[in-house]
């Protein structure tokens, strides 16, 4: 099995050499956050978009510009709010639902469900800021330790270390339940609201490559599976790749 990880993960880094050798590896466990060296160009030519629309728009009145603000201000509040009511909403559906499934099987104990997903939250980004996903193997899938560990050998290649610090977990709640009739496929989707300090640093120099040094909070979807002896992470989805609505507690 071993071998079988190395040699997935060998292709895997020989594969992002040949498609392009200046990839980002997006940082944090996960994705998103503070990239490599190549996320300056992509900073630089928005900074430049934004210097010719200056250049060419016009000027509106105060007042209009004013009511401009208001509109696109409660309008953005309006939108988060909205999203908000719907987790909330889910989170309680899918809570009943474990309580229901629990009665026959302890396995659904939701406190002890929200528990180990803090704690694999914790030590899943504990091993991806230490370079090596064997020390959270026991808490994931085979398919998201391959993926880590490759974007972590891709970062070593490339000289790159992504620094996590005063990591914290904001918000952990469950929005879909499905139990299967073969208890390994059993999952739960959380969504998770955390935030932290994220950037990547150059090895060679001590440099910082992408990210900046300061508190950034971010939402994520996190898939965990009934492994053999506990639940373990499968999948992580950014807020921007998630339809909620896909998200429904059933018996299948």
């Amino acid at each position: 099995m071993k071998k079988y990880r190395k040699a997935l993960i060998i292709m895997s880094i020989l594969t992002c050499l040949i498609i392009q050798s200046s990839s980002v590896v997006l940082a944090r466990a996960g994705g998103g956050g503070g990239g490599g060296g190549g996320g300056g160009g992509g900073s630089s030519s928005s900074s430049s978009s934004h210097s010719s629309s200056r250049g060419s728009s016009t000027k509106g009145t105060p007042l209009s510009n004013v009511m401009s603000f208001i509109w696109m201000t409660v309008l953005v509040s309006g939108t988060t709010i909205v999203y908000k009511v719907r987790i909330s909403f889910k989170r309680k559906k899918s809570k009943e639902f474990m309580s229901n499934l629990s009665k026959e099987d302890c396995t659904w104990d939701y406190k002890s469900i929200r528990k180990r997903a803090e704690e694999v939250f914790y030590r899943v980004q504990g091993a991806w800021t230490k370079g090596d996903m064997n020390i959270a193997s026991d808490c994931i899938s085979e398919a998201i330790y391959n993926s880590h560990q490759t974007k972590l050998e891709w970062m070593k290649m490339r000289n790159e270390i992504n620094m996590l610090e005063d990591i914290r977990l904001l918000k952990l709640k469950p929005v879909g339940v499905v139990d299967f009739e073969e208890d390994s496929n059993d999952t739960i989707w959380f969504f998770i609201e955390a935030s932290m300090i994220d950037y990547t640093v150059d090895t060679l120099t001590g440099s910082i490559k992408g990210g900046v040094p300061r508190h950034q909070s971010f939402v994520e979807y996190w898939k965990f599976i009934r492994g053999n002896d506990n639940w373990v992470l499968d999948e992580i989805l950014q807020k921007e790749d998630v339809d909620e609505s896909t998200f429904i507690n059933r018996k299948m």
